[in-house]
């Protein structure tokens, strides 16, 4: 890990993919509007000079991890009608 800022749910960190090419990347918690239908935060990762499957692949693995770790996320609240 090369920095961190907990309050703005943000990491910047040093990838080794295969070889010795070492390349940054990132990670951002992002708050959602409350009431939005895709669930309360979005996790964004970033890596420079790689191809999206290997972010992909990053965050496959940490939703594994926390599924093991914290178990299934709670059942998403449906917005509520606001028309009637």
């Amino acid at each position: 890990m090369k920095d961190k800022d907990k309050d703005a749910g943000f990491i910047l960190f040093v990838y080794k993919g295969d070889g010795e090419k070492r390349e940054t990347g990132s990670l951002e918690v992002v708050r959602l509007p409350e009431g939005s239908a895709n669930g309360v935060v979005r996790i964004v990762v970033k890596i420079a000079n790689q191809p999206s499957y290997i972010e992909v692949h990053l965050l496959d693995g940490l939703e594994r991890k926390l599924k093991s770790e914290l178990g299934d996320p709670p059942p998403r609240k449906l917005p509520r009608d606001r028309g009637t």
